[in-house]
């Protein structure tokens, strides 16, 4: 027997934006997914571990449409920004009537918790609740099986690691987004592992390369701030808007005693105007 309930209330989430199944899509060149591993512990006292992906930025619309039109298409970031609200718009209302919306990379659609003493139980809010649920689609089934990922733990103890270029030193500050530097920002921080700039080798140091093949070297007297985890830098000139890849080289070891070979890590992030 099926039974009609009306929908309650709708928790709030963000959708991603529709996309035409690809084919051909070859990922090999991909980088692996960087993990963090956390202690757990089994119901019969053994120890295992988890994995989790590692302090990743969250992508909004503004950044796919950014994307997109500087990939490959004259459409309009204005014009992505708002056909994606408007669809944004029409996904909630379907979902309120109960429909099932295909997305393109999967399925939303919306099931019922909680248990119904008989037949002619009603939807009680106290006892019962929507949830929306996702159903990847075949093609997204098939992306997940060629993911790969990389324990952090197990990279080379000599291999520096940047997670993060930003404009601000804690993620409490006002205006702070990751992977994010504004146009007038004064300074920038690279945080990380084994970042330390140290060492005499020629190239140890800390570069900036723009999409548009523009460089800025950071001059040693200009690393205002220089540890294990955390790099600042000071800007003369603050960077124009676009999408920057930031290039450290460090001869840093542990043992204060500089590895003869520098090592380098790269990180891209963006540069935007302040909101």
């Amino acid at each position: 027997m099926s039974v009609w309930v009306r929908p309650h209330r709708l928790f709030y989430f963000y959708l991603l934006f529709m996309d035409k199944e690809l084919h051909g899509v070859d990922w090999k060149g991909v980088d692996p997914i960087p993990l963090s591993l956390s202690q757990q512990i089994d119901f019969d006292g053994s120890v295992y571990y988890r994995a989790s992906i590692h302090d990743k930025k969250t992508v909004d619309i503004h950044d796919l449409a950014e994307r997109i039109v500087r990939a490959r298409s004259q459409i309009r970031l204005e014009t992505y920004i708002e056909t994606f609200t408007s669809l944004k718009r029409e996904i909630y209302n379907a979902l309120i009537q109960g429909e099932k919306v295909d997305i393109g990379i999967g399925i939303l659609s919306l099931s019922v918790k909680g248990r119904f003493d008989d037949e002619s139980d009603n939807f009680d809010p106290a006892r019962h609740a929507f949830h929306i649920t996702f159903t990847p689609s075949p093609f997204a089934r098939l992306m997940e099986q060629q993911l790969e990922g990389t324990n952090l733990m197990n990279l080379p103890p000599r291999q520096p690691y940047i997670s993060n270029v930003c404009a601000t030193f804690y993620s409490t500050d006002v205006g702070y987004q990751r992977d994010t530097v504004w146009t007038d920002s004064p300074q920038i921080h690279l945080f990380g592992k084994h970042i330390r700039i140290m060492g005499d080798h020629p190239d140890v140091g800390i570069r900036f390369y723009s999409e548009t093949d523009e460089v800025v070297e950071i001059e040693r007297q200009w690393i205002t701030f220089n540890q294990r985890s955390h790099v600042t830098v000071t800007l003369l000139q603050p960077l124009a808007a676009g999408h920057w890849t930031a290039e450290l080289t460090t001869q840093y070891n542990l043992s204060y005693q500089p590895y003869k070979t520098p090592r380098k890590a790269t990180h891209d992030f963006i540069v935007r105007p302040r909101e």
